[in-house]
């Protein structure tokens, strides 16, 4: 036996020190992504309110928006949302689709006004709202025909150059007794935890028996293309909670404060498959799971204006800083492989019975800058909105300063800026509203196409004392998500299309 095992969060504590880490692209990506949903009104109108204020989802977009209202308002919106998903992998298209009904957003917002109308400072407004900024509820399958790469890259990325007498078991050692050894000690780590995987699964094979050895070569004999197998499930939320304070001074110009704080939950599962070697191959099927689950939560500031030039014209302008995340990951996984060995069939489970208890980490994403301006009318409204954030600035960080820097260093080669243009309308035909909005979002990677344009429709019933709001949003989306984050480039290019339906009910108190 190498060690006594205390726990394992000690055993993991060493990993980050190294620049060893699990985490990924794919991390910073679930927090960047949003659904740009919110009531019913803001959503139809494509969220296009920087300059307009009087929603309470507008709240969490520009903080001046409060001192809009004249009167205390209460609302929920309930959201079912529908997704097709266009998988393309290989040279092979899947199409599958997913549904899901939650309450998605809540809010109250309180006025406090001065007795006396012609004080400078005449409204004080107090609000909050929760909304919900993604649904990470999603799962597909895919194969293909595979004749690039193969299962063994993967393990032979984190198994060159790491010496064979890790990855040996001693007398009486157990494969999770090694695992956990390897995650708890210096210069080892989660990449080390990887390459005894594919070694003891017979993947990979050293070059020389000698335990100083640390050349490593696929186990595998390949004549021909690989059957590939992924699937793939997730589970989750990343919700918003904003508490805001707002003044307007003199009815022509309006400030605001947020404070926002953010849970995130999420659970992944990927199953990947392989077969398809030379009938002769030492390595004949290969199965590797792997599954995390990702806890955070986040803190971020907001300051936002909204000034009238005239009776028809409004401006807004708003400042979003950085968000500051904290995460805690988990991760288990295991690999089962059918091989020949001395002439012989065996299949082998190397499952390390473990969960990987990670440290905390850090993640910050950048400010981001917003401007609008609109025409208001009795009859109605037009609003436009630009904003504009520095992904590639997105850092990844702990307590050692160079966990990260491999990673942090993908960011600033494959990302750039995002920017969001949205315009909204509404036509107001008393007791009903009709409105139109529309959403493009820029790609903000350097290397594949990540956009999104969103096409809103709704209406509104207005009964003086209460609201009922209605909005349908479709959307196309695009992305591009690695099977695997290193040693395999294989990926898989998605086309969405999402469909949203809103009902908001507000009630004016």
């Amino acid at each position: 036996m190498r060690f006594n095992y205390i726990n394992i969060f000690v055993t993991f504590l060493s990993l980050f020190s190294i620049n060893l880490y699990s985490q990924n692209l794919e991390d910073l990506k679930r927090l960047l992504d949003n659904n740009n949903l919110g009531t019913a009104r803001f959503t139809s109108m494509g969220g296009a309110f920087m300059s307009l204020g009087g929603d309470l989802s507008s709240i969490s977009h520009n903080p001046a928006s409060s001192s809009v209202f004249n009167h205390a308002n209460v609302s929920f919106s309930l959201n079912y949302s529908a997704k097709k998903n266009e998988l393309v992998y290989g040279e092979s298209v899947f199409d599958n689709t997913s549904s899901d009904f939650d309450i998605n957003q809540f809010g109250v917002v309180f006025v406090l006004k001065e007795a006396n109308t012609e004080k400078n400072w005449s409204q004080i407004s107090f609000a909050f709202n929760y909304n919900t900024n993604n649904n990470y509820k999603n799962n597909f399958f895919v194969n293909t025909k595979n004749s690039n790469q193969h299962i063994g890259d993967y393990f032979l990325y984190y198994a060159q150059g790491l010496e064979l007498n890790n990855l040996v078991l001693l007398e009486n050692e157990t494969i999770r007794d090694l695992y956990q050894y390897l995650g708890q000690t210096n210069n080892l780590g989660f990449g080390a935890q990887q390459a005894f995987l594919g070694y003891q699964g017979y993947i990979i094979n050293p070059i020389s028996s000698d335990e100083s050895n640390t050349t490593y070569v696929s186990n595998a004999k390949i004549g021909g293309p690989l059957d590939n197998e992924y699937y793939f499930t997730s589970s989750g939320f990343n919700k918003k909670y904003t508490y805001n304070i707002s003044s307007r001074y003199k009815d022509n110009i309006y400030f605001g404060l947020n404070i926002n704080h953010y849970k995130i939950n999420y659970d992944e599962i990927r199953d990947f498959y392989e077969s398809g070697y030379d009938f002769d191959s030492n390595l004949q099927k290969v199965r590797f799971r792997n599954k995390l689950v990702s806890y955070g939560k986040g803190t971020s500031l907001q300051f936002g204006i909204i000034g009238k030039i005239n009776n028809q014209i409004r401006f807004g302008l708003s400042y979003h800083s950085p968000t500051w995340y904290k995460f805690f990951d988990e991760t288990s996984q295991f690999l089962i492989s059918d091989h020949f060995n001395n002439g012989q069939s065996f299949r082998d489970t190397i499952d390390p019975d473990t969960v990987n208890v990670f440290p905390e980490y850090k993640i910050t994403t950048p400010s981001k800058v917003g401007f609008g301006i609109s025409l208001v009318g009795n009859n109605g409204l037009l609003s436009i909105e630009y904003n504009s954030s520095k992904i590639s600035s997105s850092i990844f960080k702990d307590q050692f300063a160079d966990s990260f820097l491999q990673l942090n260093n993908n960011i600033k080669r494959e990302f750039k800026s995002l920017n969001n243009f949205k315009l909204g309308g509404e036509l107001r035909l008393l007791p009903i509203s009709l409105r139109a909005g529309y959403i493009i979002k820029s790609t903000y990677s350097k290397i594949y196409d990540n956009s999104s344009n969103i096409l809103s429709l709704g209406f509104g019933l207005n009964f003086s004392s209460s609201l009922l709001d209605f909005s349908a949003q479709f959307g196309k989306v695009r992305d591009v998500n690695n099977i695997f984050s290193y040693g395999i480039l294989d990926n898989i290019r998605s086309k969405n299309s999402l469909f949203n339906l809103i009902a908001t009910y507000t009630v004016k108190l």
